[in-house]
């Protein structure tokens, strides 16, 4: 009863009945295409719309006799070529061998292992080409980019192998693998699953490549969590310049270094390079050759990674200069200086290797952010072109893309996005090299639950429709090792979709609530489908103050009723009276599971303190805060927000809003 006097609440207060069909615990309130077990889609969900095509996932794993583990013993072992990322992907694939199977399977080194071997042992092979063309096989015609991979049983032997010369394709090989074999499915790092027993050696011919060749977790993450759920989390393709991937120029040319010989080669405050040397032509010629002699360095110092930005500071200071501004009415943007400028790099660097004889790929990038968001194009019959050749990209440069005005709680699709999406499709006028930075949290609020949910698989399939070679899904990555506000769900779909953006939203979710809840899932997917409905609502009924922009103004307490976040953790308590039996049970399996529903309380905990401090007996609302105080430190959660906007704070600690509660 008191649940459904609170539907009715819902509904009156809130003019929207997707919140009732979704609150009644009687009736599964209609599928709306979803799956049958009473979990509504909403209008965003379309998963037929906008597939993609140009894919590569040709998976065909036939179950066998051919025996693999039995009592924990097997004849299998491991060879893998020295590379350090065939190594890595041997020793990923032993460890969760082991995990599954109780079977310790011995790593030894391709060099170890003659072709003859092949015929008295039984071997997994990771990229030893001279034990796989002894084997009579070849790589297949599909092109696999830089991270697809080749898995072929023959015989009573398997072998893994990816061909971008630089390994990056092992370590979603090896993830595909103990999939076929042992079931491997990570939903966290506290949660991986195997469902097959791996007694026997299943019979594989798989030819895949993620749908973008490189994705990174958006989450604080340890390097060993990413590499589990298939991202670049350690940026294993990318060179550091002065230990920074991003906003890197001033780490190129450091104005402690450079600026008193050369002031011409920075903006007036010397936050920014000035990449157009303020019109001077032998300083402009000084300052291409002087980075281009840095990149060359650091190709040169790591051979086994592909990529380095030339990415300006993170502010938005622009050269006022005369060049400059005559370049960026010339060409609409600022963004033309920098192009104009790492062409004339990438230049060099391939005259430099030309001239040692040497093939040296790599991809130099650009940022298109902030200032430089807009591309050097012009619309032409309705289609985008370069306003001039000086600013088609070289082809082994391209532009990373990290859209500031976007709404990502609508997909790039949607009119709402028209302008960023313009703006993408411009870009993609003058290269193949594109990358993008989304974001799907609110940098001013990490507490409350940020709405990207539902559009972002829309948004991964208009960036592979693009061809991006990167998508790189920023969340909240400093200080929260544990976010609220179903963010966990967010690491899991981005693994899941970035890699196939042909999957469907609703199965995947499903499998998530059913395998990172456990018994808990029926609750905490009805407060997550409430959340989900109810925030779309205030999208779409208050888009200037909430939104899925970087910065939303949502940290109000007219949008989050007391009643209504009362009523999510009753759905919480739920779900810890659904897990109660393991705690005598299965009280590690208990643990793990008590600590995700307790992640995702601190989101309501934390807004009835923060809205209604005041309301509650002063003993209670005591209790409140010191609970909620050690349930952060338990999680070692850092920040409440990184760059407030709205209150003009950076870095804003827990211990600091500890302290202002009168909590040491």
């Amino acid at each position: 009863m008191k649940r459904k006097i609170f539907t009715i609440f819902l509904i009156l207060a809130l003019a929207f009945t997707c919140v009732l069909s979704a609150c009644d615990s009687g009736t599964s309130g209609g599928n709306g295409g979803g799956n049958g077990n009473g979990h509504t889609n909403t209008s965003q969900i379309d998963d037929d719309a906008h597939y993609a095509t140009d894919v590569l996932h040709k998976v065909n794993v036939r179950e066998t006799d051919m025996p693999f583990v039995t009592d924990r013993e097997t004849d299998y072992s491991i060879v893998a070529v020295s590379d350090t990322r065939a190594q890595t992907a041997a020793t990923f694939i032993a460890n969760h061998l082991y995990n599954a199977t109780g079977a310790r399977v011995s790593v030894e080194d391709a060099g170890s292992v003659s072709a003859g071997d092949l015929y008295s042992g039984k071997y997994i092979v990771i990229g030893a080409e001279t034990l796989f063309e002894a084997a009579g096989l070849s790589m297949p015609q599909e092109d696999l980019g830089y991270t697809g991979y080749y898995i072929k049983t023959l015989g009573d032997d398997v072998f893994i192998m990816e061909d971008s010369g630089f390994g990056f394709g092992y370590e979603h090989a090896a993830r595909a693998f103990l999939n076929a074999v042992v079931g491997f499915e990570i939903y966290s790092i506290d949660m991986i699953k195997y469902t097959k027993s791996g007694a026997t050696m299943p019979d594989m011919d798989i030819i895949e490549k993620p749908d973008f060749e490189i994705h990174r977790l958006g989450l604080t993450a340890s390097v060993n969590d990413a590499y589990a759920f298939g991202s670049d989390g350690g940026n294993q393709m990318f060179i550091p310049v002065g230990g920074e991937e991003w906003h890197n120029t001033l780490n190129y040319l450091p104005y402690d270094t450079y600026g008193a010989a050369h002031p011409l080669w920075y903006e007036s405050r010397a936050r920014q390079l000035c990449v157009a040397a303020h019109g001077d032509a032998d300083e402009l010629k000084e300052m291409q050759e002087t980075v281009a002699d840095i990149v060359i360095d650091y190709l040169d110092a790591n051979p086994d990674r592909l990529i380095i930005t030339f990415t300006q500071e993170d502010n938005v200071y622009v050269c006022g200069c005369d060049e400059c501004t005559e370049l960026k009415q010339k060409y609409g943007t600022d963004a033309a200086a920098y192009v104009i400028f790492t062409n004339k790099i990438a230049e060099l660097v391939d005259a430099h290797y030309a001239e040692l004889g040497i093939e040296r790929d790599y991809l130099l990038m650009n940022f298109a952010y902030q200032m430089t968001e807009q591309p050097p194009v012009e619309n032409v019959g309705g289609e985008w072109k370069a306003v001039d050749d000086e600013v088609m990209l070289h082809d082994k440069t391209g532009v990373y893309i990290a859209s500031t005005v976007a709404d990502y709680s609508k997909s790039f699709y949607d009119e709402a996005n028209a302008v960023p999406r313009a703006q993408i499709e411009g870009w993609r006028a003058l290269t193949d090299n594109m990358f993008i930075w989304l974001y799907q949290t609110n940098f001013s609020w990490y507490m409350l639950p940020h709405n990207t949910f539902e559009a972002t698989l829309k948004t991964y399939r208009f960036c592979k429709s693009l061809d991006m070679v990167q998508i790189n899904q920023l969340g909240q990555y400093s200080g929260m090792p544990s976010p609220t506000g179903f963010n966990r769900f967010k690491s899991y779909f981005d693994s899941q979709a970035m890699f196939n953006v042909n999957l469907s939203y609703a199965e995947i979710t499903d499998k998530f609530f059913a395998n990172y809840f456990g018994p808990a899932e029926e609750p905490m997917r009805k407060f997550f489908d409430e959340l989900v409905a109810y925030m779309n609502y205030l999208c779409e009924t208050d888009p200037e103050n909430v939104n899925g922009k970087m910065h939303s103004n949502d940290h109000q307490a007219k949008y989050w009723p007391k009643q209504l976040l009362n009523h999510w953790l009753d759905y919480v308590d739920e779900a810890y009276a659904l897990i109660a039996p393991l705690e005598n049970t299965d009280p590690e399996l208990y643990e793990v599971l008590h600590n995700h529903i307790n992640i995702e309380s601190l989101f309501p905990r934390y807004a009835l303190i923060e809205f209604y401090s005041g309301t509650y007996p002063l003993a209670e609302e005591q209790a409140m805060k010191i609970s909620f105080r050690d349930d952060i430190r338990l999680f070692n959660n850092t920040y409440v927000w990184e760059w407030n906007s709205f209150r003009g704070v950076m870095n804003y600690t827990f211990e600091e809003l500890f302290a202002s509660w009168g909590l040491a």
